[in-house]
């Protein structure tokens, strides 16, 4: 049991100097919980673990994460719709 205690004890020291290390980009500036995420998120990091290293719950992290995709979504569309619709436009 002792190497156990110890074990939590240096992973939760490790998430903290990991949010630390988020905390702020090279420039100074504050980083927002979302781009924490997806930063995380992009290292492979499971949503659990991200939660527990930037201290919400796993379901604000899943719903962070799907805001994301959907959002990059519609920007793929975006772009593919407004090309073919100057093309309508034009034709008209």
């Amino acid at each position: 049991m002792g190497d156990e205690r110890i074990l939590r004890q240096v992973l939760r020291r490790l998430d903290v100097l990991i949010a630390l290390e988020l905390g702020n980009s090279p420039e100074g500036e504050r980083i927002s919980v979302a781009e924490r995420i997806s930063r995380l998120h992009e290292l492979g990091l499971a949503p659990a673990e991200i939660a527990s290293i930037i201290g919400k719950s796993t379901s604000h992290v899943t719903s962070a994460l799907s805001k994301q995709r959907k959002s990059k979504k519609k920007g793929g569309q975006k772009k593919n719709d407004s090309s073919g619709g100057q093309g309508a436009i034009g034709e008209a």
